[in-house]
């Protein structure tokens, strides 16, 4: 008669597995969860672009991240009318990070990263001057193609906090190298600037043409949604 009061071993199981479910939603940490998060300070960058991504934060203290970025001018319209670049501005990135989170208790964590990034960004500028390499003159211009291109490798700190079982907000730091390569190219009516002294110190990094190797300091906020938990 007893054993009439049990349940089939089926059942029992996926009761079980229900259960184990069920707890894992109600708890607040980031082991094995895929989070969605957006960048939003790029939208006022000044290479204005939109920029997301996705990070998968394993059960052995690693995570790995993947984001890309673009903008163009009719996603960043508004911004644009601001900044020096024109009609024909474009912008694309794509980076990658690996994580190791020292400190994991529950909704909040630290961590340390890698990261590896490229952009290029291209316009047609018009008005505007620019120094074709070190140690040159400034050359005025009436119209100018134009074309940046960085790659730059990073060391990152930073903390992340789980507010609710999906919502998580991510701040960071990041300092190492870049590599940039700024081209002007189909320069209209170049001519050396004289006694322009509308400027002073150093120009604007823009108009600094040719191959740099430059110091990467990038602070960086990160908001995400939690949208499954492996």
């Amino acid at each position: 008669a007893s054993g009439e009061m049990k349940a089939p071993a089926s059942i029992r199981l996926v009761v079980c597995i229900l259960t184990q479910q069920g707890r894992g939603q109600d708890t607040l940490d980031m082991v094995r969860t895929l989070t969605f998060y957006n960048v939003p300070f790029t939208w006022v960058d000044q290479n204005p672009r939109l920029r997301f991504g996705l990070e998968y934060h394993d059960d052995n203290r690693l995570g790995y991240s993947l984001e890309v970025g673009f903008g163009n001018r009719h996603l960043n319209h508004k911004r644009l009318e601001n900044l020096v670049w024109g009609e024909a501005y474009s912008f694309f990135e794509v980076r990658s990070e690996i994580k190791w989170y020292k400190l994991e208790a529950g909704q909040f964590s630290s961590y340390f990263g890698a990261e590896v990034f490229y952009y290029n960004m291209t316009d047609h500028l018009s008005n505007n001057s620019y120094y074709p390499d070190r140690n040159t003159e400034e050359l005025l211009y009436d119209e100018a193609d134009f074309r940046k291109e960085k790659i730059a490798f990073q060391f990152k700190a930073g903390i992340k906090f789980l507010a609710t079982k999906r919502f998580v907000m991510d701040f960071n730091q990041g300092i190492g190298l870049a590599y940039r390569h700024i081209r002007y190219s189909n320069v209209v009516n170049p001519r050396i600037a004289v006694d322009d002294f509308d400027e002073w110190g150093w120009p604007e990094s823009y108009k600094n043409g040719g191959k740099y190797l430059l110091l990467q300091f990038s602070p960086g906020v990160r908001i995400g949604m939690v949208i499954g938990r492996l």
